[in-house]
């Protein structure tokens, strides 16, 4: 059990977090998982997710970095890392943003989700 603390504590000293979580003077043991900051879905005009947008995300006025897409128009912007987040996705010309606060929760950051929407139709494609 001493080895398992140990390497989360690792892990989280790594992420820049305390790995032990302090309530009422009772200590609170850490899970071991990487959380989301921020899942982003965009959609376009019709709401049909938008699979070759560019997202991008910046925190606290850092340089803006690439969010990663697992799924057809969602994407993860940021592990563990909480902050004002600023987040952009853009496809040609449209971009669409949005602004919000990732909390630290004391073992791991609040995931939020948003939905940002381009509005142009994709090409190929009338309303």
């Amino acid at each position: 059990m001493a080895r398992k603390i140990m390497i989360a504590s690792f892990i989280a000293t790594a992420l820049g977090h305390s790995m032990v979580a302090q309530a009422d003077e009772e200590e609170v043991l850490c899970t071991l998982e990487a959380r989301s900051s921020v899942t982003v879905t965009v959609l376009d005009a019709e709401g049909a997710p938008v699979s070759d947008a560019v997202v991008r995300y910046s925190v606290n006025d850092e340089p803006a970095r690439d969010c990663e897409s697992f799924t057809v128009g969602e994407y993860v912007c940021g592990w563990e890392t909480s902050g004002q987040f600023v987040i952009t996705a853009t496809r040609g010309a449209e971009a669409a943003t949005a602004a919000l606060f990732v909390w630290w929760e004391g073992c791991h950051v609040r995931s939020e989700r948003v939905t940002l929407r381009l509005s142009e139709m994709p090409a190929g494609r009338s309303p």
